[in-house]
């Protein structure tokens, strides 16, 4: 596989990205259900969407995190079994080069464990806010490529999104249980950040720790003009509740995607 490409990091020494109060996703017209409503309290949705078709599904995550951040960073899972892997779209036509990282090393993907002492002369006072702090720590627990990605976001720019593609090849390195993986998406919520993960195959038990669940249903040999969108899990006030469906093609940001091609 070729070197994944990568391009300029610029980072700050006391984790960029962290952000004093993280601006939630506002509800693009054309990105439909993908967004949380406009009145989403707190934090930025994190999103899941699954299915049987890996182009499909991750072509949807690409036309949607593109509609709600034109900026939007990509990180393809390459490792896992079998891997590496090779693109699962052709990423190349798609995205610049510094919106795109491609993991090949199953560490790069880890959550890390943090740190206990922060305290770094020059960096970080001892009597630093506890919020700071915890923010902080939140974000050194992160994958490396994560951080990697986040830290490429300018400081202060607000409604970024961080797309995640094929996270079932490394579903075992994340934790089981829902309320810790919790604990992992608000560690991305908390830099302002929205993450969104596809997985391919049967889904995540534990998926309903994401904001928003959807499966892209795709039937045997069928196209995505064929295939629909199932809501497992959306916030009140969302544009589709659990167990609605909706056609592919009348999602506006998602058919323009497809009809490009």
């Amino acid at each position: 596989m070729p070197p994944a490409p990568r391009g300029p990091v610029t980072r700050s020494a006391a984790a960029p990205g962290l952000r004093e109060t993280p601006s939630p996703i506002r509800d693009p017209d054309r990105a439909g259900p993908f967004a949380a409503p406009s009145d989403w309290p707190g934090r930025p949705a994190a999103f899941y969407l699954w299915g049987s078709s890996r182009e499909i599904v991750n072509r949807v995550l690409l036309a949607v995190s593109n509609e709600l951040d034109p900026r939007s960073l990509w990180l393809e899972v390459a490792c896992g079994t079998g891997g590496p892997f090779p693109p699962s779209l052709p990423m190349e036509r798609e995205l610049d080069a510094d919106r795109l990282y491609v993991c090949d090393r199953s560490e790069e993907i880890t959550p890390g464990r943090g740190a206990r002492t922060l305290v770094l002369p020059g960096l970080i006072r001892p009597d630093e806010r506890p919020e700071l702090l915890a923010r902080l720590r939140a974000f050194l627990r992160l994958p490396s490529a994560f951080q990697e990605l986040i830290s490429r976001i300018p400081e202060g720019e607000p409604g970024r999104v961080l797309a995640v593609a094929n996270v079932e090849r490394v579903a075992a390195l994340f934790p089981q249980q829902p309320e810790d993986l919790r604990v992992l998406l608000d560690g991305v919520g908390r830099t302002g950040v929205s993450l969104g993960a596809t997985h391919i195959g049967a889904p995540l038990p534990h998926r309903f720790a994401f904001d928003l669940v959807w499966e892209a249903r795709t039937p045997a040999g069928g196209t995505w003009r064929e295939s629909s969108l199932h809501c497992e899990k959306a916030p009140a006030g969302a544009s589709m509740v659990p167990g609605e469906a909706r056609p592919l093609s009348e999602i506006p940001a998602v058919a323009a995607r497809f009809e490009s091609i």
